[in-house]
């Protein structure tokens, strides 16, 4: 009997401790690259016995993130990693609008994606837009939410940090931050 067909949730629970290391090993500086695709083939088997299992793809979402964050630390480009965790996080939205993880983990793409044009020289301008735009929409859905508030903030907070520092008027991103961190 196919493991996958009997029982998705041992391929989860096998992803979810890969992503654990993961996460240890991008805060040590450790390679991602065979673990990433570890959690791939576990997340994968899950969903081919039950495709609508939103804990795998925010499993493939953290992975992506992961990876992204890696790559753009490095100096290299995250774009591919980017693009692959937001097709996860709306599968995921798909299946559970309300997910506050799927909604933190879009918003924590988004975020990364400003940071990497900002650290390369480009204008952040429309990934700042998407990231707040998301944001709202996080919100809106999961309003009791405070990591959601708390990540709303950190957006206009990244975007205040970066009008300073260019010479633009910060005052409109820290107001709207400070009204999130104020209803967190």
């Amino acid at each position: 009997v196919d493991m996958a067909r009997s029982d998705p949730a041992a391929y989860l629970e096998q992803a979810l401790l890969i992503e654990m290391l993961m996460r240890v090993r991008l805060r040590h500086g450790g390679e991602l690259t065979k673990l990433h695709t570890l959690l791939q083939d576990a997340c994968q088997k899950a969903l081919l016995a039950s495709p609508e299992l939103p804990g795998a793809y925010i499993l493939l979402g953290s992975a992506e993130s992961m990876l992204a964050e890696q790559l753009a630390e490095r100096g290299d480009d995250p774009s591919q990693p980017l693009k692959r965790g937001m097709q996860a996080i709306e599968q995921t939205l798909l299946r559970e609008p309300n997910s506050t993880a799927g909604r933190l983990l879009g918003n924590r793409l988004r975020k990364l994606e400003a940071t990497y044009l900002i650290e390369h020289g480009q204008d952040p301008a429309a990934a700042f837009q998407t990231a707040v735009e998301q944001a709202h929409t996080a919100v809106r859905a999961v309003e009791k939410s405070a990591w959601l508030w708390d990540d709303l903030g950190a957006v206009y907070l990244l975007r205040a940090e970066y009008e300073l520092e260019h010479g633009e008027d910060p005052s409109t991103a820290l107001k709207e931050a400070r009204a999130a961190f104020e209803h967190a």
